[in-house]
């Protein structure tokens, strides 16, 4: 057996995103060609730990065994699936068949795997007798197998069951069906958009494709908005509630039909209960005056009371700076996820005019200490978000309370992280993608007791309203994303009116939470939810 080219490991091989690369010159266990392989003094197993606090890479050659520790990232992987990964899983046909071996081998630069992706089995694996091969070990990837990853062979794609592909090692994947994945997560996944910078666009792509199939949240670090920025906004958002009731109320959201301004504690409901927050709502200015004959969503637009600058000095010109600062990041995130999507960068700009009012919203959730015994601890209660395509959240407290439930129903912290904002996706994204990308169901729990008020300020991308939502032309290899099944406690329940009246769709909506300002300002729609006043 020649092991010319065998090199030793490298002492340390990169983790990337709980991932283990077997690529090139990160581990290149053989780059030497194997003239008799599997016999009983060749190459006997190859072992790769499952992750845990370390991952061990092993290997035997001539009754040698070799080892390599990999030191992983503070957070553990756990593999979803227990698959296992061997040489030649195509031993059983050619146990003498080089000529067959050989067609496989010219064909192996049409022979692929989309995202690569075997989980690291728990135990070794004998590898299977194969006479006269050449086999290479550069070029492949290590990682969970996802749902929806295809190879494709002479052009003809397909999805790996329980069969063997090359690329260029040969693989296994186990059990029978791979494509039954565990994909339910069990935290939110941290998105970093300096890797673009970096050039490292497939791998941003490929976490950002995990993020909004099966979770709907992300975390998204260096994002380009100033701290300094953030700090500003919450120190005026306190300045704000701390002022007398008086005062606030001159800013009551009652006094303009665009649902915008303030709102006391307890006045806004979701699930019909009433949610244990203050808040202070905000959008692009636009002005526009509502007069008979004007589409009835036109009064969304209306001007809307800001606190003088005599109350909170610069509230208004911070705000719509944090405003314009939001509004870019979601526009690169847009473009980025239609790239995702397999999409054109600009596949979303034809939902953005200057006719449309993204919002904002400075949120105060007193702690529980402070609410009444039967007030409850409902910060706000189970919802998607339905105003637009996505939500930017600064978490301005390092306090806990916003949960994202996954889907088997459980509920998932997302804590506050330094220098990170929230993402998450809205039902007129989930419509667009045709179910595609999930729309999650999300709540907020009071603060606990003695840790003081939590403030959250987050920002809603706006979509024109004079153009129907119509189901974007998205690649059929990613239609199996529309079978899943996600448990909710939120009802979706306008997202027969996404399609045909996006509009009236997003009026009903406010008007369900903000009853108020619906029977004032819309009161046939109002009625239409069985809203008098």
């Amino acid at each position: 057996i020649s092991i010319a080219g065998l090199r030793k490991l490298q002492p340390s091989i990169p983790a990337v995103n709980n991932e283990l690369a077997i690529n090139n010159g990160s581990i290149n266990l053989l780059d030497s060609e194997l003239e008799r392989y599997g016999d009983p003094s060749g190459i006997k197993s190859l072992r790769l730990g499952t992750c845990s606090k370390n991952s061990i890479v092993q290997y035997t050659i001539n009754s040698i065994i070799y080892k390599h520790e990999v030191t992983l990232p503070q957070k553990p992987h756990t593999p979803r699936l227990a698959h296992s990964l061997m040489f030649s899983g195509y031993s059983q046909k050619f146990k003498t068949a080089s000529p067959y071996f050989s067609k496989i081998r010219k064909q192996q630069s049409d022979l692929w795997l989309s995202a690569t992706h075997v989980s690291l089995p728990s135990a070794p694996q004998t590898l299977r007798q194969i006479t006269i091969t050449r086999i290479y070990m550069g070029d492949v990837l290590v990682r969970d197998l996802l749902a929806g990853d295809t190879a494709a062979r002479n052009g003809s794609a397909f999805q790996p069951l329980d069969y063997s592909v090359a690329s260029p090692l040969f693989l296994v994947f186990k059990p029978a069906s791979a494509m039954t994945v565990a994909s339910d997560f069990s935290s939110i996944p941290i998105l970093d958009l300096d890797l673009l910078a970096q050039g490292k666009d497939t791998l941003f792509l490929e976490q950002l494709q995990n993020s909004i199939f099966h979770v709907g949240f992300f975390y998204v670090k260096n994002h380009g908005i100033p701290q300094q920025l953030f700090d500003r906004a919450k120190s005026l958002a306190e300045d704000f509630f701390d002022l007398p009731q008086e005062i606030k109320d001159k800013s009551d959201k009652i006094h303009s039909s665009s649902f915008l301004g303030y709102s006391k504690q307890g006045f806004e409901i979701t699930k019909g209960k009433k949610d244990n927050r203050e808040q202070y709502d905000y959008g692009e200015e636009l002005n526009i005056r509502w007069e008979p004959g004007m589409p009835e969503y036109m009064k969304l637009y209306a001007p809307f009371p800001w606190p003088s600058d005599e109350d909170v000095n610069g509230f208004r010109a911070t705000y719509l700076e944090l405003l314009d600062g939001y509004k870019k990041l979601s526009t690169k995130i847009l473009s980025l996820i239609a790239r995702a999507l397999e999409l054109p960068a600009d596949s979303f700009d034809q939902y953005f005019t200057k006719v449309q009012q993204s919002r904002g919203k400075i949120i105060k959730y007193p702690a529980i200490s402070e609410l009444n015994p039967d007030d409850g601890n409902q910060g706000v209660g189970p919802h998607i978000d339905s105003a637009g395509l996505i939500t930017i959240l600064y978490q301005a407290s390092d306090l806990p309370g916003l949960q994202v439930q996954n889907h088997s129903g459980q509920w998932i912290d997302a804590t506050p992280i330094p220098g990170t904002l929230v993402v998450n996706l809205q039902n007129g994204l989930d419509v667009l993608t045709g179910g595609i990308t999930p729309a999650t169901t999300h709540r907020v729990l009071s603060p606990p007791a003695g840790r003081g008020p939590r403030y959250s300020i987050p920002f809603f991308e706006g979509v024109r309203l004079d153009k129907p939502l119509k189901v974007l032309d998205i690649p059929k290899k990613f239609d199996y994303l529309k079978s899943k099944t996600v448990i909710s406690d939120s009802e979706k329940r306008f997202n027969h009116m996404f399609l045909n009246d996006f509009a009236t769709a997003m009026i009903y909506n406010r008007i369900t939470s903000h009853s108020d300002v619906g029977v004032e300002y819309y009161p046939e729609l109002a009625e239409n939810l069985g809203i008098k006043q």
